[in-house]
């Protein structure tokens, strides 16, 4: 193998792992995000929160607002949000 085809299986393999980690890392958030709208017991518009109720940090806010746009979060009239947790899983 030359050291440009090294380089080249470098490459690719090194790009194969960082999507891995970047699925794993997204399930976590997901988990995460699961987890602060289960313990604030937001699952229907009657008991939707604030996104600053939900204390996310980080990481994962970026994730919400993809879960969001995704319509896994669900977004009420008057700036809450609540889960489906049929459709999150």
């Amino acid at each position: 193998m030359s050291l440009i085809e090294g380089f080249v299986v470098v490459v690719i393999l090194g790009g194969l792992l960082g999507a891995v980690i970047g699925l794993l890392l997204e399930r976590q958030a997901d988990k995460y995000i699961r987890n602060r709208f289960r313990e604030k017991k937001a699952i229907s518009p009657e008991s939707a929160v604030t996104f600053r109720q939900l204390e996310l940090e980080g990481w994962v806010i970026a994730r919400f607002h993809r879960l969001v746009k995704s319509g896994k979060i669900k977004p009420t009239s008057d700036g809450k949000y609540y889960i489906d947790f049929m459709e999150m899983e």
